[in-house]
Order: structure tokens, then C-alpha cells, then sequence
């Protein structure tokens, strides 16, 4: 029997943690947490990381089913996080709650939770929220089956929801030397390129809003989108190609954030850290590490991690993923083929620069171009790169990109289609909504984001996919999830065993849903 649990937590070590449960005929019942991880049935919660914290202390190798349901919420809501203002997300438990009783109420339980109240006081108080998560969860289950993602969200969502909790309530080992050395270099490292901005632009102030205003002084075209961090991030590292600025700035971002968040991980208990997932992360349902941010390091600065004794890390890596899903989705054979053939960015590469050697630089052009960028600035950074590099190839890249007739085709059609209904969706994608006109039709600048919403909502998909297939042998201990590979620890004696399932595991799932496309992939050192 489902039981919807609402919790006081203690985060402090103050006083005890109390929970209350609704059965689905209504009954209530308190629990304490050895009921809890013993619950044999379904939990459906909110705020699931702050309970794995409080289960981590009684962990003995059990967890319960627990279903987040700001995770249901998600799938529901269709939309990304910059939709939202001031924070107010939908699929948040409290915003509903806000939304039900009115804001002045909610936040007194909220206070009343987050104090040391009397147990009078709070009782009632988690009986009125425990009922209100069961009602919230009925309207929710209605709305997941009018958009036909309640088999999805049963059958992968929560079960790769289970796989990430067990991950972190069981942590992952961390070499603390390597750790405590890195962050001292990268200190070093850190303070060197800031000095470098200091006294090479002026530039003093390393905030996004400073960054933002002295780049539109320079000369830059950034719209009030790019004024967060990710967007702005994203910015510096595609113009780094055309912009020594951009260039030394990007760097300078990118060592003092690993710096800071690598600082996370001194406060650890036996050589452990306890990442905080997000199952439904991006609109494009990615999985996140909300917290310690494992995802946004420098690859060179893995080097932290490493294996429970008698286990070896084995990190599996699709090839030319998004490359792959996009010739098998738009169905255009020359994409297909060369896809099949060869490496299609080493091949962009030699085709606009004359030389196989800068298949990094062409990675990048490449996937700005299928999602978005114009004609003109691409033309611009690849000029810039073959002067740069003191090239005389010259080649046109829209001459490249005209090849694929059938990718074309695709293109315009799945715009239409998603300016037709105002929402981009496909059998593996969420919906995702798009802003409308008068006329309750899509508006058409938001075309730009089908190609991203549909290649990346199925990489996801597939690589959630592989996630679950391989769980099923329990031996192999999945860990850290990235954009399009899996770090995994197995024995060490059954290497090459586990290795050989995972790679099944992983091909199969991208060959079901891409069929002519040749699907592999590497393994590979974490950093590398």
C-alpha cells in the first residue's frame, strides 16, 4: 500500500525527526525511520534528498521505494526553470502548498518545521500536509496520463529514481590527498588568472552582471537571455574561438569555479561525499548533481574520484551521440552514412579547415550550427580559426551542412509542427511548451530550441534507458551520471565481464531507438 509521508527533519542534530504517513483509504500513521527503510511498499514524498540524509544514518544495505513527487510534478510541467520567475517553481511540494493555502499560512507550517516546536504543534501540521501530498498526487496522476507519460514516468523515471537514491545514501569514495593537492594548484592557478584580467582588460569584478556590462562595452551582441550563469557560460565558450577576451575569460571561469566547488568536498566523512541528484534536472530530462557539482568539473580535475576497495572505475562513453540521434530522427542517408563511415567531426574538420587536426574546434561548430547558430557567425569563427592557425583552406561550411537534404526536411517540419501545437515533443521526449502568440500558436523564434529539445530529450532517454537495463546486474554500482556517459564501479576481478555488459547494455538501447545508426562507445579514463 502507498503511504504519503510528510517529514520534520532535523538538518542540525537538535532533536529528533518526526514523520507522518496517509494510506490511501486515509488511515495515519506516525513512523519512526526503521520503519521507514523497512516499509515494504511504495513512499511517495517530498524534498527526498533531506530524507536519504536522515536514512543514511540507519542505512544497513536496504532502502525502501520511495517516488519523488516534485519528480511527477516535472513531467508535468513542461517547461525549464527559466521559464519561472523569482524561483517559483511549479513542481516544488511548498509552492504548491503557497499556491492551495495562501502565502502568509504556508510560510507559518514551513517556520513551524524548520523550528523546534512542540510535537503538539507539529503533529497536526504534517497530518494537513500528508493529506495535501495525497491530494496533489491524485490531480497529478490525472494530468501525467492526459499527456501519456505515466507509463514513462513508472517504467524509467522512477526506477532510475531508486538507482539515484541508493547512490546517495551510499556515497562515493573520494582520494582526499589528490583532493587537498588540487585544490592548492588550482588556487594558484586561480589567483595568476585573475590578475591576468586585472591588469590585461581592467576587468576586476568577475560577478555575471559585471561580465555581462563590460563585454556589451566591448562590442558584444549578448541579449538580456545570457544574463545568468549557464548562459552566459555558454556564450563565452563559443565566442572563445573568435575572442582572445572571451578566451581568457572563459578559462579564468572555469578554474575558479572548479576551485570553489572542489572546496565543497573537503568536508567529508571517511574519505566520502553524498551527491544530491535531480532525476528530472532540465527540461530535456538530464540528470543533475544539484550538490557537490561533480558534473561542471574541468575533466582533468576527476581525478578525485576513485573505487570502493576491490572495485575498478569503468566509465562508458557513447560516440558521436547527438550526431548519431539526429541522422537516425531526420532520417537523411548522407548524414547516416557518413555517420557510419567515419568520425563526422573529424570529417567537418578537414572539410572547411584542410586538416583532420582541430576536430575539437569543429565539435563545437558543428553542434552550435545544428542548434542555432546563424549562418554569418559561423562563417566569422571559422574565418578567425583559419587565421589563427595560419590556415589557407577555406572551404564553406553552409556548403557542408547543404549536403543533408533529408536533415533539412526535418527541420522545417518539426518547426512547423511545433509552432502548430506551441509545445516540441516526440515518442521518447517530454513535452516541452513554448511561448505563444494571440493566437495561441507557437511563436516562431521558439522554433530554435526543437532541434536541442528533440536530440537531447532522446539522449537522455536512451542513455536513462541503458542506466536501468544495466541495474539489473547488481554487481555493477552505477555512480555519476554525465551528459552522454556513465562512471560506474565494478569488481575488479570481472573486469572485462562487466565491462562486455555494460557496452551491450548501452549500444542496444541507442540501436533500438536508432536503428541504421552504428551505435559504440569507449571506455575510458574518468579525466581523460
Amino acid at each position: 500500500m502507498k503511504v504519503f509521508l510528510s517529514h520534520k527533519i532535523d538538518l542540525y542534530g537538535i532533536s529528533n525527526s518526526i514523520y507522518i504517513g496517509v494510506f490511501e483509504d486515509g488511515t495515519i500513521q506516525r513512523f519512526n525511520i526503521e520503519q521507514i527503510i523497512n516499509y515494504t511498499n511504495e513512499i511517495i514524498t517530498y524534498e527526498v534528498r533531506f530524507l536519504l540524509n536522515d536514512i543514511r544514518n540507519k542505512y544497513q544495505g536496504k532502502l525502501p521505494k520511495i517516488t519523488d513527487f516534485e519528480q511527477i510534478v516535472k513531467v508535468n510541467a513542461g517547461r525549464s526553470k527559466k521559464s519561472y520567475h523569482k524561483g517559483n517553481y511549479p513542481w516544488v511540494f511548498w509552492n504548491r502548498v503557497k499556491r492551495d493555502i495562501g502565502t502568509e499560512e504556508s510560510r507559518k507550517i514551513y517556520n513551524h518545521l524548520r523550528e523546534n516546536s512542540d510535537e503538539d504543534l507539529i503533529i497536526p501540521t504534517l497530518e494537513f500536509l500528508a493529506k495535501k501530498l495525497k491530494q496533489y498526487h491524485e490531480y497529478s496522476l490525472i494530468k501525467i496520463q492526459e499527456s501519456n507519460q505515466l507509463e514513462r514516468f513508472n517504467s524509467l523515471e522512477n526506477e532510475i529514481q531508486q538507482i539515484l537514491n541508493r547512490r546517495q545514501v551510499e556515497g562515493i569514495y573520494i582520494d582526499e590527498k589528490i583532493l587537498k593537492d588540487l585544490i592548492n594548484r588550482l588556487e594558484v592557478n586561480k589567483n595568476a588568472l585573475v590578475n591576468k584580467l586585472r591588469y590585461k582588460y581592467n576587468l576586476i569584478n568577475l560577478n555575471y552582471k559585471s561580465l555581462r556590462v563590460f563585454l556589451v562595452d566591448k562590442g558584444f551582441k549578448i541579449s538580456n537571455e545570457d544574463y545568468n550563469y549557464f548562459n552566459l557560460l555558454s556564450f563565452l565558450k563559443t565566442s572563445r574561438i573568435t575572442s582572445e577576451i572571451c578566451k581568457d575569460i572563459y578559462i579564468t571561469l572555469r578554474v575558479k569555479s572548479d576551485y570553489e566547488k572542489l572546496k565543497q568536498y573537503i568536508t567529508i566523512d571517511d574519505n566520502l561525499i553524498y551527491p544530491e541528484f535531480d532525476c528530472i534536472g532540465t527540461i530535456t530530462t538530464r540528470i543533475l548533481i544539484n550538490y557537490p557539482h561533480i558534473q561542471q568539473l574541468k575533466k582533468e580535475n576527476r581525478i578525485i574520484f576513485k573505487a570502493k576497495e576491490g572495485f575498478t572505475l569503468l566509465y562508458c562513453d557513447f560516440n558521436q551521440f547527438e550526431p548519431g540521434i539526429l541522422a537516425s530522427l531526420s532520417k537523411d542517408q548522407v548524414m547516416i552514412d557518413l555517420y557510419n563511415s567515419e568520425d563526422i567531426y573529424t570529417n567537418f574538420s578537414e572539410y572547411i579547415f584542410g586538416t583532420k587536426a582541430l576536430r575539437k574546434e569543429a565539435k563545437v561548430l558543428f553542434l552550435s550550427y545544428l542548434y542555432g547558430m546563424s549562418n554569418k557567425k559561423l562563417i566569422n569563427s571559422i574565418d578567425y580559426i583559419i587565421k589563427k592557425k595560419g590556415l589557407t583552406k577555406d572551404a564553406s561550411a553552409t556548403d557542408f551542412f547543404s549536403k543533408f537534404k533529408g536533415l533539412e526536411k526535418f527541420k522545417v517540419q518539426e518547426s512547423k509542427k511545433a509552432i502548430e501545437l506551441a509545445y516540441i515533443q516526440s515518442k521518447t521526449t517530454l513535452r516541452r511548451y513554448i511561448r505563444q502568440t494571440k493566437t495561441g500558436k507557437g511563436r516562431v523564434s521558439e522554433s530554435r530550441f526543437v532541434l536541442s529539445q528533440l536530440i537531447q530529450g532522446t539522449a537522455s532517454y536512451i542513455l536513462k534507458k541503458s542506466i536501468v537495463d544495466v541495474s539489473i546486474d547488481k554487481e555493477i554500482e552505477f555512480l555519476i551520471p554525465m551528459h552522454d556517459a556513465v562512471l560506474y564501479q565494478v569488481p575488479s576481478h570481472k573486469l572485462d565481464e562487466k565491462k562486455n555488459i555494460i557496452e551491450k547494455c548501452f549500444v542496444f538501447n541507442f540501436k533500438k531507438l536508432c536503428p541504421e545508426i552504428n551505435a559504440t562507445v569507449d571506455f575510458k579514463p574518468f579525466e581523460n
